[in-house]
């Protein structure tokens, strides 16, 4: 029923999306085209002065990604490993947690059995 609705959902916003492109790509052919001008943009400005310094002349933007990425992989495996401990933890302890339960269980069935029993004599 669900994904009946959010079929139709889709099929719908698709051909929404459809009508207005058919309707507006004559007005988009009408458009003039303007040249753009090609100008450095921050980046490439901050890039071209950092080269242009001379102790920086060999700076490798790829040694520098490659080693940002590099510490970002370990960082990532850590918090893996971190997670993984808590994980097998809280396991163990909800494993404890359920036999304490069954174990109580068992003893309290035991010792309301023998009450009960006492109770009636027969």
């Amino acid at each position: 029923m669900l994904g009946t609705i959010s079929t139709i959902i889709l099929i719908g916003s698709f051909l929404g999306m459809g009508i207005i492109v058919v309707k507006k790509i004559p007005l988009l052919v009408q458009l003039p085209v303007f040249p753009q001008k090609r100008g450095f943009s921050l980046g490439e400005k901050i890039k071209n002065k950092i080269t242009e310094i001379s102790s920086l002349k060999s700076f490798s933007w790829k040694k520098l990604l490659h080693k940002v990425l590099s510490k970002l992989k370990i960082l990532a495996l850590k918090i893996e490993t971190k997670a993984e401990k808590y994980l097998q933890k809280m396991r163990e302890e909800s494993k404890k947690e359920k036999q304490n339960l069954s174990d109580n269980y068992w003893q309290k069935l035991k010792k309301e059995t023998k009450s009960s029993s006492q109770e009636k004599p027969g």
